[in-house]
C-alpha cells in the first residue's frame, strides 16, 4: 500500500523490488509507478529492464475494446512520465487516472501488439533524439 501513496520514502523500496528477480509482476507494476513520480536518473535503467517483460498485468474492457496491459507497458508509461511527457501522446489512448498511483495499471495497455509496437517505436524514436533531452 505504501508504494501506491508515492511518498519519496518508497523510492528505495521500489528500487529493491525491481532489482529482485523474484518479485512478481503484480508488485513490480506499483514499484514502476512509484518511480514515475520522481526523476532520479539512476532509476532509468531499473525501469528499462522491464521493457522486455511481457508478464500480463490485467485485462480491461473500455468502449467495446479489450485492453491487455503487460509489465513492459507500465515500464514504457513510467519512462514517458519521467521524461515529462504525456503517455496518451505515445499511444496510451485508454489511460485513466487513479487516486493512489499516477494511472490505473489496468488502463496502461493496448488492444493488440500492433498498437503496443507503435507506442514503443514512437518512444524509442523520440528518446534517441538528443535535442529534446529524452533518453532511451
Amino acid at each position: 500500500e505504501g508504494l501506491r501513496d508515492g511518498a519519496v520514502e518508497v523510492v528505495p523500496i521500489a528500487r529493491a523490488l525491481l532489482r529482485n528477480q523474484a518479485t512478481p509482476a503484480s508488485q513490480k507494476q506499483f514499484a514502476l509507478l512509484a518511480l514515475a513520480k520522481y526523476r532520479f536518473p539512476e532509476d532509468d535503467l531499473l525501469v528499462q529492464q522491464c521493457f522486455d517483460d511481457a508478464s500480463p498485468i490485467d485485462t480491461y474492457f473500455s468502449g467495446g475494446v479489450v485492453i491487455k496491459s503487460q509489465l513492459r507497458d507500465i515500464a514504457l508509461a513510467t519512462l514517458i512520465v519521467r521524461a515529462g511527457k504525456d503517455p496518451p501522446d505515445f499511444g496510451f489512448k485508454y489511460l485513466r487516472r487513479d487516486d493512489r498511483v499516477p494511472f490505473s495499471p489496468s488502463t496502461l495497455g493496448f488492444k493488440d501488439d500492433d498498437e503496443r509496437r507503435a507506442a514503443f517505436e514512437k518512444w524509442l524514436s523520440r528518446a534517441t533524439r538528443r535535442d529534446d533531452g529524452l533518453k532511451p
